[in-house]
């Protein structure tokens, strides 16, 4: 599956479930960018004629059937079509953020949803299984065996170079470490 020029791969259902949730993602930003548009706020304005904006550019990408007789969007929809697969999610994803970035609130929220979901479920075709057949079979293999060469370290285990004669710093053991703990304590 390429992520070249054209539809985005994946199952069937897939694309049909992602084609529906843009067809309905527009419409409902088309109606709730008009319930956020009628308000006192310059920048909630804005982001809701941005959503009306964007819930009509989504519907006619993903129902162009639906006005099949303007010949124009139907070349629009045509060149949307022949770009690359990752356009989409990312034109789709970011159309359904900037409005909500200019005015944050439930109406701006659902009418972004519909768009945002549309952009991640063509992400989801476009960058999806990538990976080859057998690329990940090994990732679960435990290490290589240990071989029994120790000439690098020195009798404490660590690294001869650098370290005091004898491989360490002394011997590890209970009492020692007791009497580095608790030095008033009798032995």
């Amino acid at each position: 599956m390429d992520v070249g020029a054209g539809e985005a791969g994946g199952p069937w259902y897939l694309r049909t479930v992602t084609r529906i949730a843009g067809i309905v993602g527009g419409l409902g930003a088309m109606f709730m960018g008009i319930w956020v548009a009628v308000s006192i706020f310059p920048t909630c304005i804005i982001a809701g004629v941005l959503q009306i904006a964007a819930g009509l550019v989504v519907f006619l990408f993903e129902a162009p059937f639906m006005l099949s007789f303007l010949s124009s969007l139907s070349r629009f929809a045509d060149f949307w079509e022949g770009r690359p697969a990752w356009y989409k999610p990312v034109f789709y994803v970011t159309m359904g953020i900037v409005p909500l970035l200019l005015c944050l609130g439930l109406s701006s929220l659902l009418a972004s949803a519909g768009i945002i979901v549309t952009g991640v479920l063509y992400g989801f075709m476009a960058f999806g299984r990538r990976g080859k057949a057998g690329g990940m079979g090994n990732m679960g293999a435990p290490p290589p065996a240990f071989t029994g060469d120790t000439s690098g370290y020195a009798a404490g285990g660590y690294p001869s170079s650098g370290y005091p004669a004898g491989g360490g710093y002394g011997q590890l053991n209970s009492a020692n470490v007791e009497s580095q703990l608790y030095p008033s304590v009798p032995r």
